[in-house]
């Protein structure tokens, strides 16, 4: 379940109606209703959703505790956030992504490792080595390593780090993006909380203010699958 981030039952602009997040570490199923379409965010069923978290015991003698994920970032361009607000554009094989941030204290900063990552690569996704695919990514994390110096593992459940905003933008090569904001113990942020926009002229938008959110924030970004550039799979 390592890397389990993703795994819900979704609706469009909707956002996830119901989703397996990582606290009791269990395998779960997951029930809910959800649209007929899925772009009509005023439907019924959303006014007083059902959903429902059903765990599944498991025979299996496997570990229940999540640990740091290492993650592949080869080929990644990465900046360390160090100051408490800053404006930053990174370029990696063609693709730019803008940056603007600001975080409640430095101090956190200071003992916890934030990096803007960008990446427009052909290769072994990020937490896959199966076979290799085309990826854009445009993005802030927190990762750690030995020295603080570099970024090498993703921890995802002792961040204490509260941004007062995030404004991230790119323009994409592809239309399949994917775009998340996270917290603690892979909590998605709710949907109300932050907004994503996609433009053909100003490119593509993710934004958080502190509109009533002050929780850390693990992760936030665009992540782009460039399929028409994906490698001819050889088995």
């Amino acid at each position: 379940m390592i890397g389990s981030l993703g795994s819900g039952i979704y609706s469009g602009e909707n956002g996830a109606i119901v989703y397996s997040d990582i606290p009791d570490g269990k395998s779960k199923l997951l029930i809910a209703d959800i649209p007929i379409d899925s772009r009509n965010t005023k439907a019924k069923c959303l006014s007083t959703p059902f959903k429902k978290t059903i765990p599944i015991e498991s025979t299996l003698k496997v570990s229940t505790e999540y640990k740091a994920m290492d993650m592949n970032l080869e080929g990644f361009a990465l900046f360390k956030l160090s100051n408490q607000s800053d404006s930053l554009n990174v370029c990696n094989n063609g693709l730019c992504c803008q940056l603007n941030y600001s975080v409640e204290s430095k101090q956190t900063l200071e003992h916890e490792s934030y990096w803007f990552m960008v990446a427009n690569r052909t290769g072994y996704g990020l937490n896959q080595k199966h076979y290799p695919i085309c990826e854009e990514v445009c993005g802030i994390a927190r990762c750690d390593s030995d020295s603080h110096s570099t970024c090498h593992t993703f921890p995802i459940k002792t961040n204490e780090t509260i941004f007062e905003s995030i404004n991230i933008s790119a323009k994409f090569s592809t239309k399949y993006l994917y775009p998340s904001v996270t917290t603690n113990d892979l909590q998605l942020v709710p949907i109300d909380k932050w907004n994503y926009r996609n433009d053909r002229q100003i490119g593509s938008q993710v934004r958080l203010d502190n509109n009533g959110y002050n929780q850390p924030i693990i992760a936030a970004g665009l992540y782009g699958r460039c399929y028409d550039r994906d490698p001819t799979y050889k088995q």
